[in-house]
Order: C-alpha cells, then sequence, then structure tokens
C-alpha cells in the first residue's frame, strides 16, 4: 500500500462534519470564499433518513462559506419547519422516526453551501456507518451495485419536494439484461411524500443490479438505503448516491483504501453489445487492473469484476471508458470478516467544479480521507480547508494531483470537521471522501462523491402542507 500524506494531526478525537443539535450557532463565515455562480438563486436537496422508524440519524448543513443574508431552510418532507441556518454557521440537527428532511438554500447558499445524511449503528440491521449527501431533485438517477437476496437487501427511497405530483418507472437491469418486473411504472409520489420501494418485492438476483429511476412527470430525489447479512448476523449497511447520468466516459471518485473487496459494478442500459476498459487512477498515476481491465458487457445488463488486488489498499479513482454509455459504482467492505464488516457504495460522479463542499466527516474513533482525482494527462493542484467545532480552520493545504492520478490526504483529528476543496486554475477534479474507523469490534466504513452544487435559475415549486390534505 502506498503511502498516504497526512495532514499535521491535531488535539481532539472525534472526526464529524456539524455537532451540535439546530439552534446552535458553529463559528462564522469562512475566509476568502469563493464567488456564486451568477444567475443562482435556489436549490432544495433531499436528505434521506433511516427507514423503519429508527432514530440515530442526522443532517449536517454547512454555510461556513455562503454569506450572512442568505440561508438554508431546513423542513421535514411533510412541510414541518426545522429552521433556518443562515451563511457563516456550521449546524447538526438530529433526525426523529425516519423523517426525510429537504434542504431549501437561497441566493448564495444554492452553490456555496453542502448538507449530508449521518447515520452510526452499533447494533441491529443498520449495524455499520451511513454517510450520504443530500440530493437535489431530478428527473433521472441511476443506482449499482446492490443486490436483491437473503443477505442484500435494498429499499429505493423517492422523495417528491415539490408542490406538484409526480410519477415514477424503475428500469432494472440484471446479468442477463433488462427485466421485465411487475409493479415499475406509474409510481406516484405525492407532494411531500417519501415512497420507500423495497427491491426484494420486485425481483431477487445473487448478482449485483442497476436501476434507473425516471420521473415521468414532475421530479423526484432518489437514494437507497441497503442492509447486508442477517438479522441475526448483520455485516453492515449504507445509504447509496444516485451515479451520474449514462457517458462513455465516466469517473468514480473516493474508492477508499485499505482492506476488503472492492467490487467495480458497470451497467449498460444501452440495446448494443459494449467493450469496456477499466483503469485505476492511483498516486502514481492509472494502470490498468490487471486481470480486471476489459468487460465485455451485453445489451442492457450488468458485469462486474474485483479491484481489491489491484488496488493494493490503496484509495484511488475508477475510469472506465465504453463504446456506448455506461454507469457504475464500487462496492467496498472494510474487512473480509463478515462478522465485524461494514459496506460502502462509491457512485460515478461528475466533476467537483469550482468549488466542493464535504458537509459530512465522521464520528468518534474514525479517520477521514479526502481523495481528489484528475483523468487528465497533466498535473493539477486544489486547496483544501477543514473546520473544526468552533468554525476555526483546523487544517489546511495545497496537493499536488498527479497526471491520471489521485490525491490522498487523511483530515486531521480535531474536533468535528467540515471540508472545502477548491480546485486551482481551470482544471477538472473529482473527489469523494471516505470515513473508516473501529467501533465496538465493527470496522466501520462509509464513502461519499463530492461534487459541485446543482444549480437552478428559478425557485423550485414548493411544498405546502395544504396541499396534501
Amino acid at each position: 500500500m502506498r503511502a498516504l500524506r497526512f495532514a499535521v494531526p491535531l488535539l481532539g478525537a472525534v472526526l464529524i462534519l456539524g455537532t451540535v443539535l439546530l439552534g446552535q450557532q458553529l463559528g462564522t463565515t469562512a475566509p476568502t470564499p469563493p464567488q456564486a455562480v451568477a444567475g443562482a438563486t435556489s436549490a432544495t436537496r433531499v436528505c434521506p433518513a433511516l427507514t423503519g422508524g429508527e432514530d440515530g440519524g442526522s443532517v449536517v448543513v454547512d454555510s461556513l462559506s455562503a454569506p450572512p443574508e442568505s440561508a438554508v431552510q431546513l423542513q421535514r418532507a411533510d412541510g414541518t419547519e426545522l429552521g433556518t441556518v443562515p451563511g457563516g454557521q456550521l449546524r447538526r440537527v438530529a433526525v426523529e422516526e425516519s423523517a426525510t428532511t429537504i434542504a431549501r438554500a437561497n441566493g448564495d447558499a444554492a452553490t456555496l453551501t453542502g448538507q449530508s445524511s449521518l447515520a452510526e449503528q452499533t447494533s441491529g440491521s443498520k449495524r455499520g456507518l451511513m454517510i450520504s449527501p443530500c440530493v437535489s431533485a431530478s428527473t433521472e438517477a441511476w443506482f449499482t451495485g446492490f443486490r436483491s437476496n437473503d443477505t442484500e437487501r435494498a429499499v429505493l427511497l423517492i422523495t417528491n419536494p415539490d408542490s406538484e405530483a409526480a410519477e415514477v418507472s424503475l428500469n432494472i437491469y440484471t446479468a442477463e439484461g433488462l427485466a421485465a418486473v411487475a409493479g415499475t411504472s406509474g409510481i406516484a409520489v405525492q407532494p411531500g411524500e417519501t415512497r420507500e420501494v423495497p427491491m426484494e418485492s420486485l425481483l431477487s438476483s445473487d448478482d449485483p443490479l442497476a436501476v434507473q429511476v425516471l420521473a415521468t412527470s414532475g421530479r423526484v430525489s432518489a437514494a437507497a438505503e441497503v442492509e447486508t447479512g442477517t438479522g441475526s448476523d448483520p455485516a453492515g449497511a449504507d445509504w447509496v448516491a444516485g451515479a451520474g447520468l449514462t457517458d462513455t466516459t465516466v469517473v468514480i471518485p473516493g474508492v477508499p483504501g485499505g482492506d476488503g473487496s472492492r467490487e467495480l459494478v458497470v451497467a449498460n442500459p444501452g440495446d448494443q453489445r459494449n467493450q469496456v476498459s477499466v483503469e485505476l487512477l492511483g498516486s502514481d498515476g492509472a494502470f490498468p487492473p490487471a486481470d480486471a481491465d476489459q468487460l465485455d458487457l451485453a445489451a442492457e445488463s450488468v458485469g462486474s469484476v474485483e479491484l481489491a488486488e489491484a488496488a493494493a489498499g490503496e484509495p484511488v479513482a475508477v475510469r472506465i471508458t465504453a463504446e456506448q454509455p455506461v454507469t457504475a459504482g464500487v462496492v467496498s467492505r472494510s474487512t473480509d470478516d463478515a462478522a465485524s464488516s461494514d459496506v460502502s457504495y462509491s457512485p460515478a460522479s461528475a466533476a467537483v467544479g469550482a468549488f466542493g463542499v464535504a458537509a459530512v466527516g465522521g464520528l468518534a474513533d474514525h479517520r477521514g480521507t479526502l481523495m481528489v482525482s484528475s483523468s487528465a494527462a497533466v498535473e493539477s493542484s486544489y486547496e483544501w480547508q477543514a473546520y473544526g467545532e468552533d468554525g476555526s480552520v483546523v487544517g489546511e493545504g495545497t496537493e499536488t494531483v498527479p497526471a491520471e492520478g489521485t490525491s490522498a490526504v487523511q483530515m486531521p483529528d480535531e474536533g468535528q470537521l467540515a471540508v472545502h476543496i477548491t480546485p486551482v486554475g481551470d482544471v477538472e477534479l473529482f473527489a469523494g471522501i471516505a470515513l473508516a474507523g473501529d467501533v465496538d469490534g465493527v470496522s466501520t466504513l462509509s464513502a461519499a462523491p463530492i461534487t459541485a452544487s446543482r444549480v437552478l435559475q428559478e425557485d423550485p415549486p414548493q411544498f405546502d402542507p395544504e396541499v396534501a390534505r
């Protein structure tokens, strides 16, 4: 395993982005904030919650770089107001009783803030660490990597944050092709509603799946929750963020280093056979994984290959080049020992853009690693800052990303963290952050992509609780 570059350690043991309940202020405006995107007025993002009526989750809002006159409004999906986070603050709000949270950002907060869901369970079917960025509403989302059987159970979480009803269809791709499954079209999602769609109610598959969530009317925000193992022997859980839209070249950033398996899952939704090339972007540049650098995918099918041996414990990104558009993700295990294992899902993601916010760090006894990758044939660089619970900078640096490679930096271990990254110059970088730890004998692991904020030029439709009555 190649050595990571470590940030200078600082006092403290808790690694988390945000720490106090809503209503308590954390710090002041971050130094030298980037410029907001011209014309952006608002953004609506949906933060997933634990299913099954379980407590223990939270939503972290990082508005440190936004000016004080902007704000992020938090509310439950049913319209219950949770308060407002002004620019220049970092807050965390506890989530109770599986309540989906909607974050509505106005002004510069639309492009200079980030929100994430975070949960840690030490027992039960959701045992492990779960992280997901809050996701903008759209008309299409892709999910790859989870299975649907007795030891792996996935639930799609489809939320409508708007004031107009939405209708959704699901396209499910398997190793054998596009599945014909009853109940996957005409799924109505009312304003403010989160529909839970268990995959086990639709089909069973021991092979990894890919699912397209397609809004045929209106918009939705989609995520997935996956539990692995059995009730008596849980083997980890995670939220799955949607992958970027299909393309002939996709990058999966933030694949964590360490022990355990690293399964690459690629979906070919087109109606033609597809030749796929795989490269790993590591600390020394790009290289093909031995015996795993090519996939031959039939039309409308899903294939997978193991990358752990090639990655050799190093944090990497995966670059995929295909003849026809594809989407992909990596499923990571923290260890090969199921009794202490956790699971993490890294989707193909868009580039960071001009500014990235990691609004989630970790919990006690966890280590955070920032991974930034470049697909370009020349070196590039980026600046990063890590913020503690009082909003002060607890670590910062300027890092070089090797050509077609990955820079991995272990975050400071002081306090609760938010992490900002700013590419230097006009470069395209891909980023993710991973948390790993050892909690009650479980090797916890979760990773989340860091992407640019989705910008809306007009205010999205607002949910009015009276509409649903």
